[in-house]
């Protein structure tokens, strides 16, 4: 992966594979796709800067994984 950021312009290159098959990347911003076992990961993403009057953090790729533990279960 490659990535190139001057100012509030940038641009990343993604070449990604699974199972050694490639994979399609979409370039709409915020793109979703859904992974085995309830992950997801999120191609482009990009959400405005907290506290700030402007700006936009940009992250290539976010890998979101469920987490393994849980909640223990309440009986009443």
């Amino acid at each position: 992966m490659t990535s190139t950021c001057t100012a509030t312009h940038g641009f990343a290159t993604l070449t990604p594979t699974i199972a050694g098959a490639p994979v399609t990347v979409p370039t709409a911003p915020n793109s979703v796709s859904g992974l085995p076992g309830g992950a997801r990961v999120v191609i482009n993403e990009q959400s405005a800067v907290l506290d700030a009057g402007f700006g936009t953090t940009v992250n290539a790729a976010h890998l979101v994984v469920p987490s393994l533990l849980r909640a223990p279960r309440r009986t009443w």
